[in-house]
């Protein structure tokens, strides 16, 4: 997407740049090992063949690394520059029409299970919200006025209730408030009902004041996370959906300019990255993100094409066990190699976001526009700007300070 903008010339200077090296180099090199590496195995008379052409000869070395260096850059310059076209195919593009519905629908279930699930967490923590203090000074009221004993028995069937909900509450399940009520209703009635407090009935009770409490913190930090990750992988309208996880990224980050500021970052991202190539700190993570996921977009298709060509040539060699090998091994590869790229891809969003968030006043300051004072005044303003509106006013520095500094800069250089 970001890559689209860039001319080839400007990726022709900087083709020895970690970029080039980590998107286009290593991934050519990998293809050609893991291939050298099956040819070997499956095809070793032909393996055999080739090699004094992989070799390097006894006479005429320089001719030899001379070419392998031309292989090494042109292949490279290629991968490289398909790496922008790759990434919009594992973001769904380019397939035809019923395949990409089928996907999106994929994506869709995926995020209608995460809304329902945090709509069912809605329900569940508004009553830990609203119930837990309360219940825990019904216990207080029930037991208030009632002498300690510690020798002073306890029910079996409390005990054995209480150690039941505890243990249910360290499981990864989410307990319904009703089932801690149950209990507490149990235990006010026990504690009313007894004359003596025992050191094992003070314990179910500062046990259970604990657990809600700590059940009410664990379902607020989980409903915290669960709204994050929804945040950071669907866009929050349901038009906006894509058919893969890295389309769902890309109208993430786009869309949190949009809907945060009104700054679509697809329009500005050529003028913003003026502004962040000059901050030392910040740019050097923007830079090893996108090589990050160059690399893993890269990998994904190298291991997903070697696949596709070996299930083919697996079958076609002798034997059951390279077809096999092949078909099971390798699509198992290019799923895990997948999946780091969606991790790759899930981090460079959230460094475009940070982008967006800490270099935009910045980029209106080098637009001479003055600076907003909230956030429905910038919201306007990104959009008078995307859209060219000519009732835009300008800040220019005044003709007196424009002297100084060209007289400040005489002196510096005189």
């Amino acid at each position: 997407m970001f890559s689209n903008a860039g001319t080839l010339l400007d990726r022709l200077q900087g083709l020895f740049s970690k970029g080039f090296l980590v998107g286009g180099i290593v991934p050519l090199v990998l293809l050609f090992f893991i291939n050298w590496g099956l040819l070997y195995f499956f095809y070793h008379d032909l393996y055999t063949a080739w090699l004094p052409y992989v070799l390097p000869p006894n006479e005429g070395e320089i001719l030899y690394w001379v070419k392998v260096v031309l292989i090494l850059f042109t292949g490279g310059l290629v991968i490289w520059n398909l790496n922008p076209w790759f990434r919009q195919l594992l973001e769904g593009r380019f397939w035809p029409r019923f395949f990409y519905n089928w996907l999106r629908n994929v994506q869709y279930d995926k995020r209608k299970k995460m809304v329902a699930e945090k709509e069912n967490m809605d329900l569940v923590l508004f009553d830990y919200r609203t119930k837990v203090e309360e219940w825990i000074q019904k216990l207080v009221n029930a037991r208030s006025g009632k002498a300690a004993e510690p020798e002073a028995p306890v029910s079996d069937d409390l005990e054995k209730a209480f150690t039941k909900l505890r243990n249910s509450t360290r499981s990864a399940a989410i307990i319904p408030f009703k089932d801690m009520e149950d209990f507490a209703k149990e235990l006010e009635k026990e504690l009313q009902n007894t004359a003596k407090v025992g050191k094992g009935l003070d314990a179910i009770h500062t046990g259970l004041v604990k657990l809600l409490r700590e059940t009410r913190s664990n379902l607020e930090y989980r409903y915290d996370r669960l709204v994050v990750d929804m945040k950071q992988r669907f866009p929050s309208e349901d038009g906006g959906l894509g058919p893969t996880s890295m389309a769902n990224f890309s109208m993430v980050h786009r869309e949190y300019g949009g809907k945060r500021y009104g700054l679509d970052i697809e329009h500005f991202w050529i003028r913003l990255l003026k502004v962040i190539r000059g901050d030392k700190d910040f740019y050097p993570m923007l830079e090893e993100s996108k090589n990050q996921l160059d690399f893993s977009i890269a990998f994904t298709i190298v291991l997903g094409v070697t696949t596709l060509i070996w299930i083919i040539l697996g079958f076609c060699a002798e034997g059951f066990w390279p077809f096999t090998l092949v078909a099971v091994l390798g699509p198992i590869a290019t799923n895990i190699a997948y999946q780091v790229a969606i991790q790759s891809y899930r981090g460079f969003t959230e460094v475009v976001r940070s982008a967006i968030d800490l270099n935009r006043f910045q980029l209106l300051q080098l637009l001479h526009i003055e600076l907003p004072g909230d956030g429905a005044t910038e919201k306007a303003l990104w959009k008078k700007l995307e859209t060219g509106d000519d009732t835009l006013s300008y800040q220019h520095p005044a003709p007196a300070a424009k002297k100084e500094a060209v007289a400040e800069d005489g002196e510096a250089f005189g």
